[in-house]
């Protein structure tokens, strides 16, 4: 392999930011006022089980383009993946908590149809297994390295919860901590953590910097993510480039063709039940005239299977 060097440039980059709010804080706010900056050129939204931020497009000189998917977390991170070939512009994810939520909810299901092939009691409530906590937290981790792939500003959000401190022996105190709810790794894969407890306030909690270095949380009266972006010197000089990383591993948000993934929409649908896939092979090769489903690139035709399998399971 030959070697290959640069020299630092000095100059800064653009940070991917995590914006942490209480409910009805305005970190959504926040982030749709920050697409009317003049120093991003364009904006898309991908929004991850919040609602579509439509009315925000009424903030004066906001401009954003919402991103469509299928739900997934692999939809999610094709999306990311054409996003970043766009070109320069600002990210906005919204929300790494549903993400987070998202992959939880399908190691659960998982662990659900494991306990119920072993006819274990209370299937409903099956522990999740390391091997599924561990695909979750890669399955994250590649979505992560995804949106760190971005050429411009990226901002995160989150939910921040109120939570009861706890003491050295892991006992609860009578003080009150402020809670980031994601993947507990989150935090410190971005450049700056912003933490918003109410309306009208915003705490910076960590931020990585050359040009605004602060050693302790600073709040910051009359918070404008365009304000921010100035402090820090982007709007005086040209940017760094973002770091290229590749996702490594087991798992990649990217990689799998459409009917793959419509072929694991299948599985969790029919919540892995062996009885109701071999149902499905069949119905799919009187659907398609002798198609295979294990064989087939036709994921719209996947797809008309789960629709007619599910209604005939509801029957």
């Amino acid at each position: 392999m030959n070697l290959r060097t640069r020299k630092p440039t000095g100059r800064p980059p653009w940070p991917t930011l995590l914006l942490a709010g209480a409910s009805k804080a305005g970190k959504t706010y926040a982030c749709a006022e920050a697409s009317a900056s003049e120093l991003v050129p364009r904006t898309y939204w991908l929004g991850i089980g919040e609602p579509d931020p439509d009315m925000y497009g009424a903030i004066p000189n906001a401009s954003f383009e919402i991103v469509e998917h299928d739900g997934s977390w692999r939809g999610i991170g094709q999306a990311l993946a054409a996003i970043n070939a766009q070109g320069e512009s600002l990210l906005v994810v919204d929300s790494m908590t549903r993400l987070w939520d998202l992959l939880k909810d399908e190691a659960q299901a998982l662990a659900t149809i494991r306990a119920r092939e072993k006819n274990r009691r209370n299937p409903d409530e099956a522990k999740i297994d390391m091997d599924l906590w561990n695909r979750a937290k890669e399955r994250h981790a590649a979505v992560v390295t995804t949106i760190q792939q971005h050429q411009g500003p990226v901002l995160m959000t989150a939910r921040l919860d109120v939570v009861t401190a706890m003491d050295d022996r892991g006992q609860p105190t009578r003080d009150k901590d402020l809670k980031i709810q994601t993947e507990k790794n989150l935090p410190y894969e971005v450049d700056g953590v912003i933490l918003m407890p109410e309306r009208g306030k915003a705490r910076i909690d960590g931020l990585r910097s050359m040009v605004w270095q602060i050693d302790r949380p600073t709040d910051m009266p009359g918070f404008t993510l365009d304000g921010l972006w100035r402090r820090l010197g982007l709007g005086e000089q040209q940017t760094a480039p973002a770091v290229h990383r590749m996702v490594r591993g087991a798992e990649s948000a990217t990689d799998q063709s459409p009917a793959d993934r419509a072929r694991d929409e299948l599985r969790i649908a029919l919540r892995g039940d062996r009885d109701l896939m071999a149902a499905a092979v069949q119905r799919f090769a009187e659907m398609t005239g002798g198609d295979s489903l294990k064989e087939t690139t036709d994921d719209q035709a996947v797809r008309d299977l789960i629709a007619a399998m599910t209604e005939q399971v509801a029957a």
